[in-house]
């Protein structure tokens, strides 16, 4: 099992963008912490899913993790490619996988700055 840490593909002044890849059932993903005021928060997923079902947790303390939910209350809960938004802004995050096998995915987070 390997700890995938995250990239930063994008850091502009507005946006923070964070991406974990490859993930895959056997890994876990280490959390990133959102330096700043956001406004915003988004998450997207991609690759091959071999029925594996990807969340998105928050946590203020960074050590207890909760599943986050989309703006309309719903828990972010992706078993195919597609972007979500986040309803409430924590200030660590990480993605989380269960089930699956053969699973190849690329997540990006992206959360937006108060200007």
């Amino acid at each position: 099992m390997a700890t995938i840490s995250y990239t930063k593909p994008d850091m502009s002044p507005y946006r923070k963008v964070y991406q974990w890849t490859p993930f895959t059932e056997a890994d876990t993903c280490a959390p990133i912490k959102i330096d700043g005021a956001v406004s915003s928060m988004s998450v997207q997923v991609a690759g091959t899913f071999g029925a594996a079902t990807v969340k998105l947790q928050g946590s203020n303390d960074g050590t207890n993790y909760a599943d986050l939910k989309d703006g309309a209350g719903s828990a972010i809960s992706l078993t195919a490619a597609g972007l979500a938004s986040v309803g409430p802004l924590p200030l660590y995050v990480k993605p989380v996988a269960s089930g699956g096998t053969g699973q190849s995915l690329t997540v990006t987070f992206s959360a937006v700055l108060l200007r």
